[in-house]
This record gives C-alpha cells, sequence and structure tokens, in this order.
C-alpha cells in the first residue's frame, strides 16, 4: 500500500494487529495515564518516551508473550510515544487508544483522549 507523504494513516491493533519488526511505531498516552500496558508476541520491544528516552529495553528478554509494563514519567502523559519491536508479532494496548502510526506527523489520536482530566 502506498500513500501520499504527511497523509495520515493510522492502524488499529485492538486486534492484535501484527506490526513490523525493527521499525518505530508511534502511538498516544492520554493525560492522566501512570502506567503503560501492553500484551505482545514478543517482550523484546524497546518503548521510549517523547523525548526519546528509553523507558523499556528488550535487552535480557526472552522472545516470549507477555505483559509490558511501563511507569508514566511524570509530564509524559498526552504525548506521542515510541515502540519498536525486535521480532514480527502482534501488541494489544490495554490502556491507551489501540492506534499506531509510522510517524507521529502521521497519527490519529481520538478526540477524548486528548482531553485533560
Amino acid at each position: 500500500m502506498d500513500w501520499e507523504h504527511g497523509s495520515k494513516v493510522t492502524m488499529n491493533v485492538s486486534n492484535s494487529y501484527p506490526v513490523a519488526a525493527n521499525r518505530w511505531h508511534y502511538f498516544f498516552v492520554p493525560y492522566g495515564t501512570k502506567q503503560l500496558v501492553i500484551y505482545t508476541g514478543s517482550i523484546k520491544q524497546e518503548i521510549s518516551d517523547s523525548d526519546g528516552k528509553i523507558l523499556y529495553s528488550w535487552e535480557n528478554k526472552p522472545n516470549v508473550p507477555g505483559f509490558i509494563f511501563v511507569d508514566i514519567p511524570e509530564g509524559q502523559d498526552g504525548k506521542v510515544w515510541k515502540i519498536r519491536g525486535v521480532y514480527v508479532g502482534n501488541i494489544e494496548f490495554i490502556n491507551v487508544p489501540p492506534y499506531i502510526a509510522l510517524s507521529p506527523d502521521e497519527l490519529l489520536v481520538p478526540e477524548e483522549a486528548l482531553k485533560k482530566h
């Protein structure tokens, strides 16, 4: 599938959508979120906050399915984060909107997720 650069192209991962390996995917962490919870086909993932700080790394993790829990640092809620898997696999966001994009500019965020609580 091809689309024009800058187009808003967002993928729904609510049904454990398979994502490509070694490619960053961007997602939104709503205001007030204290911990990110993800279920994935492989816990060999890397997750960075909006400043690019790696908060979860695949190093020394087995290639097995499971939950990933990441505490949200102060001031990092209400922002776009990114995830990259080492292996092709499914991801399912448990407590944030289930949408990913290949760049932050392409990400569509549900209006209710943008509201401060």
